[in-house]
C-alpha cells in the first residue's frame, strides 16, 4: 500500500494520527516540487525555466526537502481526517516527522483536537438564588458626594491643624505582618480625602486627629475580600506618616453645580446617577446568577476540554489586558508562566462556553436579525441615529460574533426560566 495510517484515542478530545507514506508517493512529491521550482528558476547559463532537472535538484535539493515534507503532511493528513470523519477544531499539531528523502518512506505523527461529545444533563429545575438590588437614598447621596469631592478645590490649612473629615491628606505608610516589614507594600505618598470612605474605616480613624509630620502605628484587620489572598482577613500593622494637609472646599449640591458638570438640574443629575446605578445592579444580578448557574452545570456535567480551545481562551484573556505596547503583549502571549496562571480560569470559561453552546443547539435557540439590531441599539452609542443602510452593513459586519454571544445569553436565560429562582432584595453597594 502507498499509504497506511492508524488513529489512537489519547482522550475524549484528542486523537493521535500516525501516517506512513511509501517511497513512490514521496518521490512523486519531490518531482512535482522540482518541476515547480524549474519553471521559475534563474540559473547562470540557462534561460529562465529551462534549467535541467538534474541541475535543479543539485542547487535546490535542501530547500525543496522542507517544502515537500510540509506538502506531504498537509495533503495526506487532511485526506485521512476526512476519510475517518474526524473534524479538527484547531490546526493539527505535528508531533514528529521524518526528514523527507525522495527514495525513502516518510512517516509523521500529528495530534488533533476535536469537539467533545457532550449531552448536558440536569439543566432543568435548578435551585437558584438571585439578588435584586435596590438603590437606597444614602447610596445616591454617596455617589453625589463623591462627584462633589472630585470637583472640590483645595486651600491651605494652618500649620497647627489636625487631620479631620473634609481634609485632603497626603500620607505614606509601611506595612508589617507579625512584626515583619512587607517591603513591596510600602507607599511613599498617597492622597486621600478624609470622611469619604475612600480607605478602610479603621485606617481612616487612625489618621483622624494626627498632626502634619506625625508618625504613628495602628493595627487593623484587613477585609476577607482583600485583593491579596495571603493577607485577606489577617491583622496587619500600619506605620502611618501624615505628610501634608489641605482643606477641601466641597461645592454645594445645587442646580449651579449640576450645570457645571454637564446637567441641567439636580433632578437631571439624580436621574442619570440612578440610571447608572440601576444598570450596575442589573449587571451584578446577572453576574451572580450566571455564576450560580454555571457552577451547578459544571458540577453536573463533567467533560474534557480540548487544549487548543483553552489556549484560545488564554489568548483572548491576555489580549483583553490593558496593555498598549503590542510588543509587550506578544511577549506575554508566549510566556509559559503567564499562560499557566490563566489556564484554570480559561478552562472554566471554555467549559461554560461548551455547555451553553450545547443547550442553545439542543433547544434550537435562534438569534434573529431583530435581536441583533436591538443589541446594537442598546450597546452602540449613537446607533439610534443611523440610517437603515448603515445599520444593515453594521449587522453584517458584527453578526457572527454578536450572534454567538447572544446565543449563549439566550441559553442562560433558558436555563433560568426553567429553574426555581428565589429573589433576595439587597441594597446596592457601589463598591461591588
Amino acid at each position: 500500500m502507498s499509504l497506511t495510517s492508524s488513529i489512537e484515542e489519547i482522550n475524549t478530545v484528542q486523537r493521535r494520527i500516525k501516517i506512513s507514506l511509501a517511497p513512490s508517493l514521496v518521490a512523486k512529491a519531490f518531482e512535482e516540487a522540482y518541476r515547480k521550482v524549474q519553471k521559475n528558476a534563474k540559473l547562470q547559463g540557462f534561460r529562465p525555466g529551462k534549467a535541467p532537472l538534474t541541475v535543479i535538484k543539485k542547487f535546490y535539493g535542501d530547500s525543496v526537502r522542507g517544502d515537500v515534507g510540509e506538502q506531504l503532511i498537509n495533503k495526506h493528513l487532511f485526506q485521512i481526517l476526512k476519510e475517518k470523519n474526524i473534524n479538527p477544531i484547531a490546526t493539527p499539531v505535528v508531533e514528529n516527522m521524518d526528514t523527507a528523502v525522495s527514495d525513502k518512506e516518510f512517516n509523521f505523527t500529528a495530534i488533533v483536537d476535536i469537539m467533545p461529545v457532550i449531552e448536558i444533563k440536569n439543566w432543568k429545575g435548578l435551585t437558584l438564588a438571585a439578588n435584586t438590588y435596590e438603590i437606597k437614598p444614602e447610596t445616591l447621596t454617596r455617589e453625589v458626594d463623591l462627584m462633589r469631592r472630585r470637583h472640590a478645590k483645595t486651600k491651605e490649612l494652618a500649620a497647627s491643624a489636625k487631620a479631620s473629615a473634609g481634609h485632603l491628606a497626603s500620607i505614606g505608610h509601611k506595612l508589617y505582618k507579625d512584626g515583619v516589614l512587607l517591603e513591596n507594600m510600602d507607599v511613599e505618598d498617597f492622597t486621600v480625602a478624609l470622611g469619604f470612605g475612600e480607605i478602610f474605616v479603621d485606617l481612616e480613624n487612625s489618621i483622624l486627629g494626627m498632626d502634619v509630620g506625625e508618625t504613628k502605628k495602628t493595627t487593623i484587620t484587613l477585609p476577607e475580600n482583600y485583593n491579596d489572598p495571603i493577607l485577606a482577613g489577617k491583622a496587619v500593622e500600619f506605620e502611618i506618616t501624615l505628610k501634608k494637609l489641605q482643606e477641601l472646599a466641597i461645592p454645594e449640591f445645587n442646580d449651579e453645580f449640576c450645570k457645571d458638570v454637564g446637567y441641567d438640574s439636580v433632578s437631571a443629575l439624580n436621574a442619570e446617577i440612578t440610571a447608572r446605578l440601576t444598570k450596575r445592579g442589573t449587571q451584578l444580578r446577572r453576574q451572580k446568577l450566571e455564576g450560580s448557574v454555571m457552577e451547578q452545570l459544571r458540577a453536573a456535567n463533567n467533560f474534557e476540554v480540548p487544549p487548543s480551545m483553552v489556549d484560545q481562551v488564554i489568548d483572548g484573556m491576555i489580549n483583553e489586558l490593558n496593555i498598549e505596547d503590542q510588543k509587550e503583549k506578544k511577549t506575554l502571549l508566549k510566556n509559559a508562566d503567564v499562560r499557566k496562571s490563566f489556564r484554570d480560569t480559561a478552562k472554566i470559561k471554555a467549559q461554560n462556553t461548551l455547555i451553553l453552546w450545547r443547550i442553545a443547539n439542543s433547544e434550537k435557540l435562534e438569534v434573529t436579525d431583530d435581536r441583533i439590531r436591538q443589541h446594537i441599539l442598546e450597546n452602540a452609542p449613537g446607533s439610534e441615529k443611523w440610517d437603515e443602510k448603515k445599520m444593515i452593513d453594521f449587522i453584517k459586519q458584527v453578526k457572527p460574533r454578536v450572534q454567538e454571544n447572544l446565543s449563549f445569553e439566550m441559553a442562560l436565560d433558558h436555563v433560568v426560566a426553567n429553574g426555581n429562582v428565589t429573589e433576595t432584595i439587597l441594597a446596592l453597594d457601589v463598591q461591588e
